[in-house]
């Protein structure tokens, strides 16, 4: 069975969640399945190079980068929506469209634009996974009046009961996006660490509860712990600012984005993993750290409850309790036992959610549309 993934990002840019998951999906599914991947011309990343599957660059309408930000400026669209169209449009003018007809049996979508392009275009079948869904929004309202798609699979059974409630649009199967076990998995030794290290790894943005972390550390009743901010974002320097006013510049670092092929590492190095987002559409990087054996404190809203069981995988507070995040992160730094008990069944529980059980998942949907 050969297998299409649609999608204009993956092949060139490191991007976010969704396009982590397409290149690790992609190269799981390669040893049982032929994939091409249909992704925009740019420099290929060495991971997607290195991988056994087919290629097609679509190539640019423009070179310029200017003119996309310039249009995005300009505009109500989205960067991501006006590199959707050009491919779409470069994809019809260079005849792809036709070849993908003849080359693939099933293929698959990731972005809502790339949904409606995709699915009315050709006459194959078609999937698309939902990534995640906040809230209510006119793009999704588009894309449930005019994809057409023969199955919708989602990331998580949140997003699934969103769709359903908000679209009255069924989801075939949930799709998790998998952690890659042998970049992320090891024996861990728990011991008294000092300083101790509480690793947060994301967008450093509104909602990912950040200003909550550094109130916490600031208000915990010992100096000896120290946090690594890993990633970078808008609000990089106004948290900089705020570890300063709150008098714990010293014990915070900003070492920025880390490859995802490296991150890795910083699991390895940390004690404690926390992120305390105000809503997420799953918290992959929960798993990442889970899967290494590190306890993770999060928050309680519904898809991280889907793999976080509170006192038992994890520890959970409500969003923005900066008290009860204060609390958590207060019993985990005194308790080796505590971090340990965490982290070995997290660890445990993590290992329903690598890229293999999710790629074994995907090939069963593939199979039931085909």
């Amino acid at each position: 069975m050969r297998i299409g993934i649609y999608d204009q990002r993956s092949g060139t840019e490191e991007s976010g969640g969704t396009e982590v998951f397409i290149r690790g999906m992609a190269g799981k599914l390669a040893n049982e399945l032929e994939i091409v991947l249909y992704t925009q011309a740019g420099n290929l990343l060495e991971e997607v190079i290195n991988m056994d599957i087919k290629l097609v660059q679509v190539p640019r309408l423009t070179n310029s980068r200017y003119t996309v930000k310039h249009l995005a400026a300009k505009t109500p669209l989205k960067s991501a929506e006006i590199g959707s169209i050009s491919m779409y449009l470069s994809a019809r003018v260079n005849g792809i469209f036709e070849q993908m007809a003849k080359k693939v049996d099933v293929i698959s979508t990731h972005y809502y634009l790339d949904n409606i392009f995709i699915s009315r275009s050709l006459n194959i079948s078609t999937i698309f996974r939902f990534p995640g869904i906040k809230q209510p929004s006119p793009r999704w309202a588009t894309m449930e009046r005019f994809a057409k798609p023969d199955m919708y699979l989602a990331n998580s059974r949140s997003t699934a009961e969103r769709v359903q409630r908000w679209y009255d649009i069924s989801i075939e199967e949930i799709v998790y996006a998998g952690v890659e076990r042998d970049q992320f998995y090891f024996d861990r030794t728990y011991e008294v660490a000092d300083p101790m290290t509480i690793l947060f790894v994301g967008r450093i943005d509104q909602g990912k509860g950040l200003y909550d972390l550094l109130e916490a550390i600031a208000l915990l009743d010992r100096a000896d712990v120290e946090a690594r901010i890993v990633g970078d974002g808008s609000l990089k320097s106004d948290l900089q600012s705020c570890a300063e006013s709150l008098g714990i510049a010293d014990q915070v670092s900003f070492p920025g984005s880390v490859p995802h092929d490296a991150v890795h590492e910083e699991y390895s190095k940390a004690d404690i993993f926390c992120l305390p987002s105000h809503h997420e559409s799953l918290g992959l990087v929960n798993i990442e750290a889970m899967l290494s054996g590190l306890p993770v404190i999060s928050t309680s809203i519904d898809a991280i409850k889907e793999y976080i069981t509170h006192e038992k995988t994890g520890l959970l507070v409500d969003p923005e309790d900066v008290s009860a995040l204060t609390n958590a992160l207060d019993r985990v730094t005194k308790s080796v036992e505590l971090r340990q008990e965490l982290g070995e069944a997290g660890q445990r529980e993590a290992e329903d959610y690598t890229v293999e059980a999710c790629a074994e998942a995907m090939i069963k949907m593939y199979q039931r549309a085909r």
